[in-house]
């Protein structure tokens, strides 16, 4: 705990007291020195949990429609992004469509053939639940 190797503020009391003002003045900036890299810590912590909460939530809206992947959100379902781009990196690739059914990933370069797009949909039972994915 980090609390066993900061200077406790009755040994500073302590110092100045005897007139070691030096020794106070060191075990404060010493002090000083591990708040602000406590503060950098929490910062970088904070910036973690953000990113893994964002990565929850958009791994909870996903939908597994063979042959591709869709993000739900409401009553809406967004796509359909690439399977193997979701699959192998966990990346939301749009596919790009031709108008005739056929739809291209222009990242990894894949192929979907499959039914007419549309964005109204019902939340059912085939819903992307798994979290494991990311460890929890």
């Amino acid at each position: 705990m980090i609390s066993n190797f900061l200077p406790r503020f009755g040994e500073i009391t302590e110092l100045v007291k005897k007139g070691a003002t030096l020794e106070a003045q060191q075990k404060i900036l010493e002090l000083q020195a591990t708040v602000l890299e406590i503060q950098q810590e929490n910062i970088f912590l904070k910036e973690k949990v953000s990113k893994l909460e964002e990565s929850l939530k958009t791994h909870e809206e996903i939908l597994w429609e063979s042959p591709n992947y869709w993000r739900v959100q409401g009553e809406n379902k967004i796509g359909p992004y690439c399977q193997h781009c979701y699959d192998t990196s966990k990346t939301l690739v749009r596919l790009q469509g031709n108008g005739e059914d056929w739809w291209e990933c222009k990242s990894c370069k894949n192929t979907y053939g499959h039914a007419p797009y549309s964005s109204s949909f019902v939340v059912g039972p085939s819903r992307n639940s798994d979290v494991s994915d990311f460890g929890f």
